[in-house]
């Protein structure tokens, strides 16, 4: 029996081309200040640089402009309901301003019955799931998330290659995935708790993915499919870069499994606050520049996840934390989760730091020291050239990354900072899964 492909998810507004902006509306539109109020017509615009936002530009002829003092800013909001689209430059009366701004919020409609969210992701990494079909086009692009009650389709664009190429060229920012957010169950849902769930969405895929990624021109939809509500908020997105993707594009199953975790914790905000800065840290951390910064945010993420394991749950007290040195409270964190915490062979110039007259240090221990020479500088204290940073940094973010998974129960595989081999398809397994069945 043949298996129908499914079409990739559809919105309003389709993917346009590397930092090709979007037009939104174009329309009547209301303008107000402390000062003034009065009608207009033009366009809101998504813009991509030098940083995603929403853009507006409207001209009037209303006298009431006249009151309007330029030094503030304007509100600006779509009239009515179901507004017909005009051209924005038409008009008999030549305007009295033309004006174009930033417009820094905005969302609008009913929201009510809410049944299905549809919106984009932009510079997200490519993973091959499972099929899907356009004409006589087919790919491997969809993913499925599911977790705390959600069902989340992410679906990667047909020309995805080719805009990873340019991207690659041109830098910035571009569409490279279509999502579709409902209830499992296919219940309606609040605005706040759509909100919710894409703010979840976004955590993980940026954790996933070692940079800001964020679900974008969200529009829902009704029983009747039709659209019900749209928001216009420009979250946080990094331009295209090269940054440590712990899924490898083979591994879609792991990518569900983060996202599964992710959702499990969720709802408890303490937890929700570690996962969102711990997160924060390793993106901060997954930028090189300078070095010693970046392997120092490694770190202090650690200490993060460390007092969270180990004086929240009760295992240490606050107290007996505060005396330990930054070292043990890392080592005893990494042992948590039997995260070896020798310094990996292949970390030559690390390793070579690590031989005192004395003693060979552990990870934790070299970290933690040169941390401290950057932290508290001295004469006295040893200098440590480039290459021992970036073993340092390496070796960190390595740390983070299986502290943070080791937090959440995955039990999957990831591709590992430190491991010389980048090729598609090679991943370690997590140090504390269970190994797997054999058949």
């Amino acid at each position: 029996m043949d298996v129908e492909i499914p079409e990739p998810i559809r919105t309003k507004h389709p993917p346009a081309g590397v930092n090709e902006s979007i037009k939104l509306y174009s329309g009547n539109l209301s303008a107000s200040s402390s000062t003034a109020s009065f009608l207009a017509v033009g366009e809101i615009t998504w813009c991509w640089l030098p940083t995603p936002r929403i853009d507006y530009e409207i001209a009037s002829s209303d006298p009431e402009v006249l009151q309007w003092d330029m030094a503030e800013e304007l509100a600006i909001g779509i009239p009515g309901g179901d507004i017909p689209e005009i051209d924005a430059g038409s008009g008999e009366k030549s305007p009295i301003i033309h004006a174009r701004a930033r417009l820094p919020e905005m969302s609008r409609g009913s929201k009510q019955d809410m049944r299905r969210v549809a919106f984009h992701v932009a510079n997200m990494p490519m993973t091959m799931g499972d099929s899907l079909r356009d004409g006589g086009s087919w790919w491997r692009g969809r993913t499925m998330l599911v977790g705390n009650g959600w069902s989340i389709i992410l679906d990667s664009r047909r020309d995805s290659k080719g805009i990873r190429d340019q991207l690659k060229e041109q830098g910035g920012f571009a569409i490279t995935h279509t999502g579709q957010l409902q209830r499992a169950g296919g219940e309606a849902f609040a605005e706040e708790e759509a909100n919710d769930a894409l703010e979840l969405l976004g955590c993980c895929l940026s954790f996933a993915f070692g940079r800001h990624i964020a679900p974008s021109l969200a529009e829902g939809y009704d029983s009747a499919d039709q659209v019900v509500w749209q928001d216009w908020r420009a979250r946080r997105i990094s331009p295209w870069g090269t940054r440590h993707s712990i899924i490898d594009e083979t591994r879609q199953s792991d990518l569900s499994d983060i996202f599964l975790h992710f959702a499990g914790f969720w709802e408890d905000y303490l937890m929700r606050d570690l996962l969102t800065h711990a997160t924060h840290y390793y993106i901060e951390a997954s930028d090189p520049n300078p070095i010693q910064l970046a392997a120092s945010t490694a770190q202090a993420g650690l200490e993060l996840l460390a007092y969270e394991k180990l004086v929240a749950s009760g295992s240490m007290s606050s107290n007996r934390y505060g005396k330990n040195h930054a070292h043990q409270n890392m080592s005893a964190l990494l042992a948590e989760y039997s995260i070896d915490d020798s310094i990996p062979a292949t970390l030559a110039s690390l390793t070579q730091a690590a031989n005192t007259p004395t003693a060979s240090l552990s990870g934790p221990q070299i970290l933690a020291r040169m941390r401290n020479g950057i932290m508290h500088p001295s004469r006295e204290k040893p200098r440590y050239d480039v290459e021992a940073w970036l073993d340092a940094w390496s070796l960190a973010r390595k740390y983070l990354i299986l502290s943070t998974l080791g937090r959440i129960g995955f039990q999957g595989s990831i591709r590992d900072p430190i491991d010389e081999e980048k090729h598609v398809g090679k991943v370690t397994r997590v140090p504390w899964a269970a190994p797997p069945v054999k058949g």
